[in-house]
């Protein structure tokens, strides 16, 4: 099954709009294709939606298989579709989300060129609850950068070799939220020899955002979970002092958007914490991304390169 990818869509409460994610995974003009969907324990006509959905669509070649994780939470559901996994590579999507009709058969041509890649990642579209589209790209040659700055190795932004992955030990399950951006640090890190590359091209995934999207709008209402996950996050930075920076400068811009949401406590606690231990001209910097964040209200994050170049790679002596 060399090259071959399974999806796992994890689905919960989704009846009224399942349907047009899976439609767009059936389009893919390549086969075979092998599904995963793991009700995580729904309780509209969700599971009856994606049995007749998978009665209608199932052949040969298309492979979907239904499982039922009674436990609910987005990483326990997309756990439990990777341990049925048989395949090489596997990519999780959301319920909500769209694929257009050449994503797979683009990545299986760019593995085919690649056959060492581990992990292979790509732009999204992001329509909002208006119908607004933008892009979400990805610049530069520092991916750990990008990760913790615009969450690049977003849920349904990559594929991954699915032994490493498993090596990686999979989603934490302990985290409701910012699962796919711990995730995605934590494979960075944890397995420093792994072969990224990217796919470039247009955009050929479509993520819808609205108000109970797993990728909601309000970072308030999730602060407390957020809060956790950064918990989860500093320790896999400990021995990555610019990208602990970097972080830093997460945690301050994270800041600046918590005080434009009127969350004045979790915005003083968490600029407190990117500041701890930095003085100087980096203390005075993150101070700015924070307040370009707040009065802006986007921009600081592109800023950060320019304010704290990466240092060049020390020269190895003899």
């Amino acid at each position: 099954m060399e090259n071959e990818i399974t999806i796992v869509l994890p689905v919960r409460n989704r009846a009224g709009i399942v349907s047009t994610t899976l439609d767009s995974i059936a389009m893919q003009n390549i086969r075979p294709l092998r599904l995963i969907i793991v009700d995580n324990s729904s309780t509209d006509a969700t599971p009856d939606v994606i049995r007749q959905w998978a009665d209608s669509h199932r052949s040969d070649d298309f492979d979907i298989k239904i499982l039922n994780e009674p436990v609910a939470g987005a990483a326990i559901a997309r756990n439990r579709g990777l341990k049925e996994v048989e395949t090489e590579y596997v990519m999780f999507f959301d319920s909500d989300d769209i694929m257009e009709f050449d994503h797979l058969h683009r990545i299986v041509s760019h593995l085919g060129k690649s056959p060492d890649t581990d992990l292979l990642h790509w732009n999204i579209n992001i329509r909002n609850a208006d119908g607004w589209t933008s892009r979400k790209c990805y610049r530069g040659e520092d991916i750990l950068s990008y990760q913790i700055l615009h969450s690049t190795l977003s849920t349904q932004r990559y594929c991954i070799r699915t032994s490493r992955l498993r090596e990686a030990g999979g989603w934490n399950q302990d985290l409701t939220v910012w699962d796919d951006y711990e995730l995605g640090i934590r494979l960075l890190t944890s397995l420093p020899d792994m072969k990224v590359r990217f796919m470039s091209g247009e955009s050929s995934v479509i993520v819808n955002i609205s108000d109970d999207s797993l990728t909601g709008p309000s970072f308030r209402a999730r602060a407390e979970s957020i809060k956790k996950a950064i918990g989860t996050i500093d320790p896999l930075l400990e021995n990555h002092p610019y990208h602990q920076l970097v972080f830093a400068g997460r945690k301050a811009i994270l800041a600046a958007i918590y005080r434009r949401e009127k969350a004045r406590d979790y915005s003083k606690a968490l600029l407190s914490e990117a500041l701890e231990g930095r003085k100087g001209k980096e203390r005075l910097k993150l101070r700015l991304l924070y307040t370009i964040q707040r009065i802006a209200g986007s921009g600081a994050s592109f800023m950060f390169p320019q304010l704290f170049p990466q240092p060049e790679p020390a020269e190895q002596t003899d």
